[in-house]
């Protein structure tokens, strides 16, 4: 049996909240880095060389090998930030469907807990109280019964 009370939600919540946030430092940093590859290896050649492409294409064939890894890992930070939308919305896709089905579980977790209680409950009774009762009234002999009456 599983009890969540609000503080152990409350720091699920800060620990989602916090990851999220590293995440987002993390898109903004290589969004920095890919803006300073950019300017690098497209505007500062162009400016340089005063528009000759020839200038530009020896600097792009210099930095050939470099150019390769930039695109793989601009590849690489886009299929892991498409990763984690899709997860985060399966997540939320799936938060859905329990929130759903969560007050048929405790419809079903209630009513065994308390028929469980009512038969302990019931056994308590009748070991301490060894008279029966019926509907939590005494049995009266008939005789006392109809001469109160008639």
């Amino acid at each position: 049996m599983y009890i969540i009370n609000s503080s152990a939600i409350k720091r699920a919540s800060a620990g989602f909240k916090f990851r999220k946030m590293k995440i987002h430092a993390a898109i903004g940093l290589i969004a920095c880095l890919i803006f300073a590859y950019l300017i690098c290896m497209f505007i500062v050649p162009f400016i340089k060389s005063q528009g000759s492409w020839g200038y530009v294409h020896q600097v792009w064939y210099d930095w050939q090998s470099f150019n390769v890894g930039m695109l793989a890992f601009i590849a690489s930070c886009l299929a892991i930030y498409s990763t984690q939308i899709s997860e985060s919305q399966k997540n939320q896709r799936n938060f859905l469907a329990a929130k759903a089905l969560l007050a048929l579980e405790l419809s079903k977790f209630s009513e065994g807990y308390l028929r469980d209680s009512a038969d302990i409950l019931n056994k308590a009774w009748d070991k301490a109280n060894p008279i029966h009762w019926n509907d939590g009234r005494p049995v009266l002999p008939k005789k006392a019964f109809f001469r109160r009456h008639l």
